[in-house]
């Protein structure tokens, strides 16, 4: 009965240990992490939690495994150098150049049927995603933390560049989700953005218009 005690007080003591290595973690998370943060939130459904311990998941062999696997199931990326060619892609063409190419070829009333604004471009849906795809790099062991962070914070900055607000940004990112996969998404993941917005303390509180620097980070958490 006494040993069972021990290993019961033993537990609950690594519980809260750890409980409160998470509150510390979170209290410390910088600005730009946080910023990087909410833009990755539009990856719901997709646990990779990108690479600087949204929610606190750490690096650890399951998540090593489990965004190995997201990756080459969704991306067919297995290494570094099929991570940064896929970077690049999104960077400098992704699904926008051939957005803004089909557009180009549409009549004004084609445009108008599909809803489809002549200026629009769907730019937020690649970026979105090189945050997405840092972050499951980093924890399949393929780019070190700190490329990954700078891949985030260089694709932040162009959204920043190109749209004027969350809401903003989050009209671009939608259209590219249904000029990828339909409008069955959209809705879905439009609630999920309206649900985290609506939070208190929520990740879209940070301002638009947040400094973001490559060196404003904390390590990541290992334990």
């Amino acid at each position: 009965m006494k040993i069972l005690l021990f290993i019961l007080i033993i537990i609950i003591l690594i519980f809260i240990l750890k409980s409160l290595i998470k509150i510390i973690y979170k209290s410390r998370i910088t600005p730009t992490m946080r910023f990087i943060l909410a833009v990755n939130g539009t990856a719901f459904l997709h646990t990779f939690k990108t690479c600087i311990d949204i929610n606190c998941n750490r690096y650890n062999f399951l998540s090593k495994k489990f965004s190995k696997y997201l990756l080459d199931m969704g991306w067919g990326i297995k290494n570094k150098e099929e991570t940064i060619n896929m970077i690049n892609w999104l960077f400098l063409e992704g699904h926008n150049k051939e957005f803004i190419k089909e557009i180009k070829s549409l009549s004004r009333e084609e445009l108008e049927s599909l809803e489809i604004k002549e200026m629009q471009n769907v730019l937020a849906w690649d970026l979105c995603r090189v945050v997405y795809i840092a972050g499951g790099a980093y924890l399949s062991g393929y780019i070190k933390y700190e490329e990954a962070i700078n891949y985030c914070v260089d694709a932040c900055e162009k959204l920043q560049q190109n749209f004027t607000s969350w809401d903003n940004m989050m009209d671009s990112y939608l259209l590219g989700v249904k000029y990828w996969s339909g409008e069955e998404q959209i809705n879905e993941r439009l609630k999920h953005y309206e649900k985290l917005k609506n939070k208190s303390n929520s990740l879209y509180s940070i301002p638009w218009n947040t400094k973001l620097d490559k060196n404003d980070i904390i390590k990541p958490r290992i334990f």
